[in-house]
């Protein structure tokens, strides 16, 4: 339709003198209507997400945070350490490795000396404070001794790890491996930490070389944690971008409450996910998102994320006005929460999932299937709405598996918590410079997150790491 300007009394006398036109006219003004209300909604459902109803992370809420509590309003606790709760202080130690006496020499009333009356009591203040730290050097001499006998020569053996005229410690190796690899503190600001607090002047390449002879002594480690994560009854999966020589690469993560595995790929899909080696040979279930690359492994048994569903829920409960979204959520928390206090019924089993169908079935009562044009081939879109809940209703029993299962958890916050340190990595550097950059980082980030989750300290991991020795991580019980 050409953009022309109408008046009102020009569209009275059309009507009059030509109403087939002004018919025409007016469909197509509402025909236009239509579709620029279409295109409003669309713009404002993109608008009002966030990661409360969508999967965009929490960084991008911006200053327009709209959390949602599970507390309720008339319900809200106090800052603070709450009524009942211990609470810690520095309290005062046994050992003390240093006494500083001040001593009273004169009286603060008449000004008489004090200094050699006896002392009737000691009042203590103890304060407690690092060390000043500095660069130690330890010199190893080995003795050559020549046998009057024979006249051979013998020479002292140098422990295993003193290799070379000068070299760096294993406790400062564990340090460097420890900031850049747990507290994710770049290459620059490293040296700047170790010329600061140790008076210790190294360049990027020499704490390069440490990463890399860190990730070639973890290879058997590695295969353990993978063997282990294979054989787990329960694993969950989840892959986050990351960017290696600035190219789009994919972190995939394998976890469960002990064990911890990356794995970087330029691939996201399954085979990525072959090619790394946990998936193919699982005999557990594993929990996921919706990914359809994790639906192909037809032999193990799944699982999904309610909380990415509980997400997708809300939204639809907020864009569209639906109230049968908002009853599932609560459906899907009131389940949860009596799985929590106590072993449920059989009854309970049925009612909830009589309860799950009736609400998919008012769900399709209100998004009924866009049957699209006649003349046009391939998959008809749907909305929104109805791609959900056909996808609650083709896989209930995924979603329902906590139910079903008690051991299945609710969400999949193992792996999207060991991501969770991934995606600050990216944050912080951007991309990997290298792709063995990016594969020590993966290999030496599995095996610190796994020995934090057995509660092993991360800077004696290391150290074993370079004695030539790493901590094996514990087996899983059977």
């Amino acid at each position: 339709m050409e953009k022309q300007k109408y008046t009102r009394e020009g569209l009275i006398h059309l009507c009059k003198t030509q109403p087939e036109a002004a018919a025409d006219l007016i469909l197509l003004l509402l025909d236009r209507v239509d579709k620029l209300e279409a295109r409003v909604i669309e713009l404002e459902i993109a608008l009002n997400k966030n990661s409360q109803n969508s999967h965009k992370p929490p960084s991008s809420d911006g200053y327009r945070r709209n959390i949602q509590t599970s507390t309720p309003k008339n319900k809200k606790r106090s800052t603070g350490g709450q009524s009942g709760h211990p609470g810690t202080t520095l309290r005062k130690s046994a050992t003390v490795n240093h006494v500083v006496i001040h001593p009273v020499d004169t009286c603060i009333g008449c000004g008489s000396s004090l200094k050699y009356v006896p002392v009737q009591e000691l009042r203590t203040r103890q304060v407690f404070d690092l060390p000043t730290v500095k660069m130690e050097v330890t010199e190893h001499r080995s003795e050559v001794k020549q046998c009057p006998c024979c006249h051979t020569q013998t020479t002292g053996i140098f422990p295993p790890n003193v290799t070379k005229a000068t070299q760096y410690g294993i406790t400062i190796k564990s340090i460097v491996l420890y900031m850049m690899q747990h507290q994710i503190v770049p290459f620059e600001r490293t040296t700047e930490f170790l010329q600061d607090v140790f008076g210790c002047a190294l360049s990027e390449g020499t704490l390069r070389n440490w990463t890399a002879e860190a990730y070639s002594r973890l290879t058997q480690a590695e295969e353990q944690i993978k063997e282990q994560l294979q054989q787990a009854p329960i694993l969950h999966v989840d892959e986050t971008g990351m960017f290696c020589e600035n190219k789009l690469h994919w972190i995939h993560s394998a976890s469960t409450d002990i064990y911890t595995h990356y794995g970087i790929h330029q691939k996201r899909g399954k085979e990525a996910m072959d090619d790394i080696g946990i998936l193919p040979d699982a005999r557990g279930r594993i929990i996921h998102d919706f990914w359809e690359s994790y639906t192909r492994y037809n032999g193990l048994a799944h699982a999904y994320c309610n909380a990415h569903i509980v997400r997708e829920l809300r939204s639809v409960y907020q864009d569209y006005h639906q109230s049968w979204a908002k009853k599932l959520i609560d459906l899907l928390f009131h389940i949860k929460q009596k799985i929590e206090i106590k072993p449920i019924s059989k009854n309970f089993v049925t009612r909830s999932v009589h309860r799950y169908d009736a609400l998919l079935q008012s769900g399709f009562r209100l998004n009924r299937p866009n049957r699209g044009s006649p003349h046009k081939r391939g998959r008809v879109k749907q909305s929104k709405p109805r791609n959900l809940l056909e996808r609650l209703r083709d896989h209930r029993d995924e979603v329902l598996a906590f139910l079903f299962d008690p051991t299945v958890p609710f969400t999949n916050n193992i792996a999207e918590r060991d991501l969770r340190m991934v995606k600050v990595k990216h944050k912080i550097s951007g991309t990997f410079r290298s792709q063995l950059g990016a594969l020590s980082y993966c290999r030496i980030r599995g095996y610190i997150s796994t020995m934090k989750k057995q509660g092993v300290n991360i800077l004696s991991a290391l150290s074993s790491v370079f004695v030539g020795n790493p901590l094996s991580p514990i087996p899983q019980l059977r």
